[in-house]
């Protein structure tokens, strides 16, 4: 491997992780959202929209960040190793 293979390399997982991570923490209100509807035991959400602002008034915004972080360190590693490997 060459030192420009080896540069290469390094720029996609750096993309790959920074992307990822960041589609990952724009779309972490869906991802809380969708697991509450598909809890079978409640039937308070209904609509995705709906449900989404019924968890931020009720709850408040911290709410639908909740495993954020997780889900963007889940996010980087994998996309970092399946991307540049």
């Amino acid at each position: 491997m060459t030192g420009k293979d080896n540069e290469n390399i390094l720029a996609k997982a750096a993309i790959a992780c920074f992307s990822s991570s960041f589609a990952s923490a724009v779309l972490n209100g869906l991802d809380v959202t969708k697991i509450r509807m598909q809890n079978k035991n409640n039937k308070a959400y209904t609509s995705l929209f709906g449900s989404m602002k019924k968890i931020y008034r009720e709850e408040g915004v911290s709410a639908l960040t909740k495993g954020m972080e997780a889900s963007m360190y889940r996010e980087a590693v994998y996309s970092t190793l399946r991307i540049s490997g």
